[in-house]
């Protein structure tokens, strides 16, 4: 099966000058992480099958390199679940893109979280296990040999997995309820004498009634990025109502301040209004605002 999507946005950006920083205005054209891929499968008899996903990031407002490298990967799926080989979303990262509103978006959550933090991984090098579906409540558990390109580092250190992650999440999705937890280790330790082991857990959920939906999660990081105390939490509140084919949304989310006194601790809200034109076609206008 050949794939893809194209999200592509016009962007006015206003930035208050603030101590350091010049106060700047300009119009934007993003591609926002617009997508092609390829998968299949084949069945093997016995109830198991194999499959596979290779996925490629499309530039297309022009300004960037025409390919970069997303998900891809292998599967061996049967009556004891599934495993994956490859490059994938970890378990962590794929729990949070079920409660923001405005991922891809002006107002998503990860310009909070992944500001001081390797939390909302795509990891390379990943094996993980995910469990049969058992009346709406299934598992992943993820190993990541290296995570090289995240850290920053070269493949010098690739020899002894000195920068490996596990990743883990349980969630119960079922009917109008949706309710998860995450863990996710990542081995720092060895970027310097002073770094430590980041370590996040998360949790999240949401619920639908009628058109509404309401949704919320939490994120806490410890030694975001490998920084020694440097530790803080991520919330976020958020609701849409959909009528016809329109929907209007809103959310909130708010950062901690990392390290004491840092003063790095910012607040991010949105609001935004969708129309969908076709089963393929949706327009949309977003507002938001981010203090920090």
């Amino acid at each position: 099966t050949l794939y893809g999507k194209i999200h592509m946005s016009v962007s006015y950006i206003d930035s208050d000058a603030n101590s350091g920083i010049t106060n700047y205005e300009e119009v934007n054209l993003a591609s926002n992480s617009s997508r092609v891929g390829v998968k299949g499968s084949e069945d093997l008899g016995n109830g198991m099958k194999l499959g596979y996903l290779m996925e490629w990031s499309v530039g297309m407002e022009g300004t960037k390199g025409d390919w970069g490298t997303r998900n891809r990967y292998v599967t061996l799926g049967g009556g004891f679940g599934t495993v994956l080989f490859g490059k994938v979303d970890t378990p962590m990262k794929s729990l949070g893109r079920k409660v923001d509103l405005f991922g891809e978006r002006a107002g998503d959550t990860r310009n909070l979280v992944n500001n001081a933090g390797y939390v909302d991984m795509r990891a390379e090098n990943a094996m993980a296990y995910i469990t049969p579906n058992l009346s709406g409540f299934n598992a992943t558990l993820a190993y990541v040999t290296d995570v090289l390109s995240t850290a920053g580092v070269g493949d010098n250190y690739a020899d002894n997995n000195d920068f490996d992650a596990f990743s883990g999440s349980a969630i119960y999705n079922n009917g109008p309820i949706l309710v998860g937890g995450a863990y996710q280790q990542h081995s720092l330790s060895d970027l310097s004498a002073t770094a430590k082991d980041e370590k996040s857990w998360r949790l999240a959920g949401s619920y639908k009634i009628a058109g509404a939906k309401l949704l919320a999660g939490y994120t806490n990081v410890g030694n975001g990025k490998g920084t020694n105390k440097n530790d803080y939490d991520v919330w976020q509140i958020g609701g849409a109502y959909s009528f016809g084919n329109n929907t209007v949304k809103a959310q909130y989310s708010d950062k901690s301040e990392g390290v004491k006194k840092s003063k790095d601790g910012a607040a991010l809200w949105a609001i935004g209004f969708e129309h969908k034109m076709s089963k393929r076609t949706m327009v949309y206008v977003d507002y938001g605002m981010l203090n920090n």
